[in-house]
């Protein structure tokens, strides 16, 4: 199957050129055939203009009254109101059409000159008169059965004179516009003929400059591109000689392409003498490689056995970090349950103390109601006083009485008895009396020592409250101090589990640097044969390199 891209360039050119001049040839040809065709007075407009006659022929103009003229005949030869009312409209609407395209001709700023005449004057006139004439005497006249014989006289005798005028001066415009027409028809068919026949004239003259010009670069083009096709084709069969240049003749794109061959063979000549200057170097170094690789070779050997014994050694610290976390555990475990008896003896003694204060707030009730009964005795003591007093005096009366009794003799000797028993009860009020002193003195003094045990007894119970809330501060800073113990315990065991897994992960790191070594080592060995292989390598391209000439 034939490709394009196996075309060659002399033939696509060629071909090219070919199809353009045909191309142009047909369009001017169908060009030729449309203006032939569809020019004034051409096949096409002959027939558009045939149409257009028929078509006027077979419609009335607008601009001539005819069958407004023909619509007054018919009201007046109408047989019935009917048929008057159906002239009647259509007479209004022929008069309001020529109305409507008389004004629309007018606007025209080109109109001929003669046609402007006969809309504006010559014909308009005639038919303004009819206009008039109908509406103001032969419709109101036709419409009266009385006076439509005055109608009849009024069509007759008025209307058709003006109509004739108007449909002479219609035709003499008809006739100029014709005439012009015509002329203008002649005018534009020359105008027509003669551009025709330059284009042609033209269009061969540009053809045949074009394809004489094409000619002339194709030959310029297939020149050059055979010159560089022979030159890249020399380079392509391994031609050596990189000092030949291709020659630049101009400036277009080839002579650009051959300039960008030319750069490229200068920077080809370059590469090539700093590629062999580089082989050189390059087989200097792919020796050192080789010396450098053995030696790596070595360093590795002893990075692996080094490795072996880190790892040993990671493994002994792992093991130990596991038996101290557990350890850790142990202590913290202690901690926290140091903790919990350490809380519960701070709540013992929080409720100790509070019941400590309570009995200090009994004792000193105690002690005001001693104080009350030593404050009650004094006024026990007060009334036995006022009692001895009393017996005092009543055993004084009772002396008196009992003097006064012998004094009175027999009659005497009843008030006698009375003052003994008075005298005998004071006494017994006055022994009483001294022993309930005797007693409430005694009370006194228990009631005084009580109150002495009972204020001593509040100031050591007040003391045992005081070691109490120390011993619940001591205990609260225990357990905040066990509390914090347990917390940097767990910090030191989750720093263990830590090391733990670091040394976990520091022994896989270095059971996978061990294999890395081993990989390493075989890719050291690799490497070397690598560097040998690259040495054959150069000294190879030294050969290649040593064929062109530079």
């Amino acid at each position: 199957m034939l490709r394009l891209r196996d075309v060659s360039l002399r033939v696509k050119l060629n071909a090219l050129l070919i199809g353009y001049t045909a191309t142009v040839i047909a369009a001017l040809g169908l060009t030729g055939y449309v203006l032939d065709r569809y020019r004034v007075g051409g096949s096409a407009y002959h027939d558009v203009i045939e149409r257009k006659q028929l078509l006027d022929q077979m419609s009335p103009p607008p601009l001539v009254i005819g069958r407004i003229y023909l619509m007054l005949h018919e009201m007046d030869n109408a047989g019935n109101d009917e048929e008057r009312r159906s002239a009647l409209a259509r007479y209004r609407e022929y008069e309001a059409e020529y109305h409507e395209r008389q004004k629309f001709w007018l606007a025209k700023p080109d109109l001929d000159p003669t046609v402007r005449k006969a809309l504006e004057v010559s014909g308009h006139q005639p038919a303004l008169e009819v206009f008039r004439l109908a509406n103001e005497e032969f419709i109101p006249k036709n419409r009266d059965e009385k006076t439509r014989k005055d109608a009849t006289v009024i069509l007759r005798d008025k209307i058709s004179p003006s109509y004739r005028d108007h449909v002479k001066a219609m035709r003499e415009a008809a006739s100029a516009i014709e005439g012009a027409t015509r002329t203008k028809e002649a005018e534009i068919t020359s105008s027509i003929t003669t551009w025709a026949n330059t284009t042609t004239v033209l269009s061969i003259a540009a053809v045949s400059v074009f394809g004489l010009l094409g000619g002339v670069i194709i030959r310029s083009v297939v020149r050059s591109t055979t010159a560089l096709n022979a030159r890249v084709h020399l380079m392509a069969t391994g031609a050596g000689d990189l000092t030949a240049r291709l020659a630049v003749d101009g400036g277009d794109e080839l002579g650009q392409l051959a300039e960008g061959i030319n750069a490229v063979i200068g920077k080809i000549h370059g590469i090539v003498m700093k590629v062999r200057e580089s082989s050189l170097q390059l087989l200097s170094i792919a020796t050192q490689i080789a010396a450098t690789a053995r030696n790596q070779e070595q360093t590795v050997n002893n990075l692996s056995a080094s490795t072996t014994e880190v790892a040993a050694s990671v493994r002994q610290v792992s093991a130990t970090s596991k038996d101290l976390a557990g350890t850790m555990d142990e202590v913290n475990q202690t901690a926290t349950h140091t903790s919990e008896l350490a809380r519960n003896g701070r709540d013992n003694a929080t409720r100790m103390a509070t019941e400590m204060k309570q009995l200090v707030e009994s004792t000193a009730s105690v002690s005001t109601k001693l104080g009350m009964i030593r404050e009650k005795a004094d006024s026990i003591n007060a009334v036995i006083t006022t009692i001895s007093k009393v017996a005092d005096q009543t055993n004084l009366l009772s002396i008196n009485a009992a003097i006064e009794a012998e004094k009175a003799g027999e009659y005497g000797r009843g008030f006698l008895v009375v003052a003994r028993e008075i005298r005998r009860l004071a006494d017994q009020t006055a022994v009483a009396t001294l022993d309930i002193e005797t007693m409430v003195r005694q009370m006194q003094d228990a009631v005084s020592v009580g109150v002495m045990q009972m204020d001593k007894f509040a100031d050591e119970v007040r003391s045992g409250v005081q070691q109490v809330t120390k011993i619940n501060q001591m205990t609260h800073e225990i357990i905040n101090e066990v509390q914090s113990l347990s917390g940097r315990f767990s910090l030191v065991n989750d720093g263990m589990r830590n090391q733990t897994t670091g040394a976990q992960q520091i022994n896989e790191a270095m059971t996978q640097i061990a294999d890395a070594t081993h990989r390493s080592a075989q890719s050291i060995k690799e490497f070397e044969r690598t560097a040998a292989h690259l040495r054959s390598s150069v000294e190879g391209l030294n050969e290649e390199i040593a064929q062109f000439k530079t």
